[in-house]
């Protein structure tokens, strides 16, 4: 069974290195962790799986950048890390929202949530 890969797109260095810890915390992964949305085309230039990407984005960046859709691709399960929880994001059944500002029990809830789909 392969690693499963993880991706961070989070500015903050304090908020991403919450996340990354977090998500390592709960064992055997690889998380892929980028500061700019321009470097995450070619960060997953090799990775044919993603299981989440946090991503530090509203929903129309999300669609309008063509990152979605490269994810989804790669079946990953989106969580958007800035928004409204009831906002549109979540029509999208592969999308979710963590509003900031969140713990890292609700990071350990989104990845709950997403490993029961």
């Amino acid at each position: 069974m392969p690693t499963p890969t993880y991706v961070v797109l989070e500015t903050n260095p304090i908020i991403a290195a919450d996340l990354c810890g977090t998500i390592e915390s709960c064992g055997h992964c690889r998380v892929v962790h980028v500061t700019d949305i321009r470097a995450l085309g070619s960060a997953l230039q090799d990775i044919s799986q993603v299981r989440v990407a946090y991503l530090e984005l509203k929903r129309p960046e999300l669609e309008q950048s063509g990152i979605g859709a490269l994810l989804r691709d790669r079946g990953a399960h989106i969580v958007l890390t800035i928004g409204e929880a009831d906002g549109d994001a979540t029509r999208h059944p592969k999308v979710s929202v963590l509003p900031r500002p969140f713990t890292e029990q609700m990071i350990l809830q989104s990845l709950a949530e997403v490993s029961a789909d």
